[in-house]
């Protein structure tokens, strides 16, 4: 009648990125008699994720003439998995899209 519960510490890896995992259940009774039960949860898709601890770096011009284009460089070194990284620039109030 009682749900069985059973709790387990994974500590997950970058290279675990992406891995399936499920949960599998066996309930062997053949020594009753009766017969192996078992079952396998549907599998879910492992993300992990690094967030450095350091701040990201900004490389701008010091001075800017007023109405030039000028590039802008935001770098954050260790982020893992850079693809699902988004990065803005905030100028004042004012967000800003990298092109």
């Amino acid at each position: 009648g009682e749900p069985a519960k059973v709790m387990f510490t994974v500590q997950s890896r970058r290279e675990d990125h992406g891995t399936n995992f499920s949960c599998r259940w066996e309930l062997d009774l053949r020594s009753q008699g009766l017969e192996l039960f078992q079952n396998t949860s549907a599998p879910r898709k492992l993300q992990t994720y690094v967030l450095p601890s350091i701040d990201p770096h900004l490389e701008v011009p010091p001075i800017v003439e007023v109405g030039s284009r000028w590039p802008v460089n935001c770098t954050l070194d260790g982020l893992f998995p850079a693809s699902d990284a988004k990065v803005y620039l905030v100028l004042g109030d004012r967000n800003w899209n990298p092109i």
